[in-house]
């Protein structure tokens, strides 16, 4: 809807674009627009319909859904500037849609021009992926999202799986350190990152904080039903939030350095075995040797020069401390190039939430009374950071 009459002459309109996960919906953000309409009542609130079709199970991939967003965004804008209004553009992402909106942000810009960007909070959203080590039986089953593939790439890009082709996988991509796509996320005044430190069945904590280094206390499920929120403002220059005080006892330290060791042994099993094949391929006759390692590849290139072969060489992958997370290193350190404001939100419902992963949107549908009774009193916080 267009500017109304509350809006001051020479102020900015603000629009706040609200964008829903995987299999949601614009009615997602009911709970975040009752507060947003007391909390600011001059501003727009927009929650993208279009994508809702696309976002469901197995549908469309973040490519895709990355532009059908682009163009609703720049409708909303156009619309508003159309009345002679500078516009300010809010951006609030859950889950997959914290990643959606950063990929249709340069192309929004492209046709704005004129469009100052405010804050931009992704809730839950899986910056770093969703992939997990294996030693970690309770996360690990995300690694498997390959199988996907022939049905949809939508799992494959959030796992970051999607490195056989010739495009770069899709979160590298929108994390390359001076590229327009974080130049774009750059020009925002402010962002932030929330997530779960507990609970989150979906979006390792490692990667909806960007912070692979964070280990915070568990509760158990005989504690009384609690939620509060952590902020951390000195991002990037701490990232060892122990250094706060924040960091888990020894009790939750002692199996994290066990799978540590559990993993370190893995690999030099996997390495011991690398290298026996080395040994195998070796003993093969030289010309067999020469047919396998120029298969697909012109006369005058190298091995190394392969598409695919270049595809995988760029990840470095990495182990966040609990385990919970596996992550290219290239993606990380793209995102520490913009500073970033952290939210960690700690719940816990006694004696088990109906669904965690959509506390920070407060979907009253997947959720217990009081469960949704915390939620809305930690969205009533959150909505405060959007003009902080």
């Amino acid at each position: 809807m267009p500017c109304d009459a509350h809006c001051h002459e020479g102020d900015p309109l603000h629009i706040c674009v609200m964008v829903h996960g995987m299999g949601g919906t614009c009615a997602d953000w009911q709970t975040w627009l009752e507060v947003l309409k007391h909390k600011h009542p001059d501003w727009i609130l927009w929650p993208l319909q279009k994508i809702s079709r696309g976002c469901r199970f197995l549908g469309s991939d973040l490519r895709e859904l990355s532009s059908i967003a682009a163009e609703e965004i720049i409708e909303a804008v156009k619309m508003n500037e159309a009345t002679g209004s500078h516009v300010m553009l809010h951006c609030i992402g859950h889950s997959m849609g914290g990643l959606i909106i950063r990929g249709a942000l340069l192309r929004v810009l492209e046709e704005c021009e004129k469009l100052q960007l405010g804050h931009y909070i992704s809730l839950s959203s899986p910056h770093l992926g969703i992939r997990s080590s294996w030693l970690h039986p309770l996360h690990s089953w995300r690694n498997l999202c390959w199988l996907s593939q022939p049905i949809s790439n939508q799992l494959v890009h959030l796992a970051i799986q999607d490195t056989l082709g010739l495009q770069t996988p899709f979160l590298v991509e929108l994390s390359q350190p001076e590229s327009e796509h974080m130049t774009a996320l750059g020009r925002f005044d402010h962002r932030t990152c929330v997530s779960l430190a507990f609970g989150d069945p979906l979006i390792p904590p490692a990667s909806g904080l960007i912070d692979p280094y964070l280990l915070m206390d568990s509760h158990g499920s005989l504690h009384e039903s609690f939620w509060q929120l952590i902020f951390d403002d000195t991002w990037p220059t701490c990232k060892t939030i122990g250094q706060q005080g924040k960091a888990a006892t020894g009790l939750l330290k002692l199996p994290a350095f066990f799978f540590a060791l559990m993993q370190l042994l893995a690999r030099g099993l996997w390495r011991l075995l690398a290298a026996f094949l080395g040994l195998f391929c070796i003993a093969l006759p030289s010309s067999a040797r020469r047919s396998q390692s120029s298969a697909h590849l012109s006369p005058d290139s190298s091995p190394s020069d392969s598409p695919k072969a270049r595809s995988r060489s760029k990840l470095s992958w990495e182990l966040s401390q609990d385990l919970k997370c596996k992550y290219p290193a290239e993606v990380y350190d793209g995102l520490l190039s913009v500073p970033w404001r952290r939210v960690v939100a700690n719940a816990h419902h006694r004696p088990i939430p109906r669904n965690l992963h959509v506390f920070l949107i407060g979907k009253r549908s997947e959720q217990f009374a009081k469960e949704h009774q915390m939620s809305r009193a930690c969205i009533e916080h959150l909505a405060d950071l959007l003009l902080a």
